[in-house]
């Protein structure tokens, strides 16, 4: 079931303490770029699809809400009875192009593979009826005006300080303060840091992996 989506509001709230005078649609825009930076840094936001269906004459488009984007495919399962639902292997369309040039006439069997031709959609190798699982990491389109509600409600104050770094350091305006923008910078920092070990730990406490730092 997809995720549900909850208005900005509550995050535009929490920054007008600190940039009363700014405009919401600049608001906006500066929650969606925070957002996406911290869905794709954290890889917070998964959409699962139990079950879509494929064939060997098409590719297979991944259902999305409206104002959602993919980040990447996480994994790709096949459901088919009896395959206990086998991971897939990704590799790129150059790849299966340059490795298996005859991949289009394989006999439709069990596939092993999953590469992609065009964005949001994906292409089983061997070709195969059938359903598969799909894990994907979301972010938000750019002109989104809503997020999930778990962000909203999870993580609504560290959304509203990465909003509020942006904003603040927006010359010519009333509200542009760098050392309130720094402050809140920091507050972000510190929260999509968190967020994002707590992501790969879980509840199940495994443990984090290391990660870049891409600011």
């Amino acid at each position: 079931m997809p995720t549900p989506l909850k208005s900005l509001d509550p995050i535009l709230r929490a920054m007008m303490p600190d940039a009363p005078q700014c405009p919401e649609p600049a608001g906006v825009q500066a929650v969606i770029q925070t957002a996406t930076k911290f869905c794709r840094a954290t890889g917070i936001w998964r959409e699962l699809i139990d079950d879509l269906p494929v064939s060997p004459d098409d590719d297979a488009i991944l259902p999305l809400q409206p104002g959602v984007r993919i980040h990447e495919i996480e994994f790709v399962r096949w459901t088919a009875a009896g395959y206990n639902g086998n991971p897939l292997e990704p590799i790129s369309f150059q790849d299966l192009e340059t490795l298996h040039p005859g991949w289009r006439d394989w006999t439709p069997g069990v596939p092993t593979l999953f590469s992609q031709r065009t964005w949001n959609t994906i292409r089983l190798v061997p070709g195969a009826y059938g359903d598969v699982a799909v894990s994907l990491i979301c972010f938000p389109d750019p002109e989104a005006t809503t997020l999930p509600d778990f962000l909203v409600r999870d993580h609504r104050d560290a959304l509203a300080s990465g909003a509020l770094a942006r904003v603040l350091l927006t010359r010519d305006t009333p509200y542009f303060d760098p050392q309130m923008a720094a402050t809140h910078k920091a507050i972000y920092q510190e929260a999509e840091d968190d967020a994002y070990a707590a992501q790969v730990r879980g509840q199940q406490k495994a443990q984090p992996r290391v990660r870049g730092r891409y600011f």
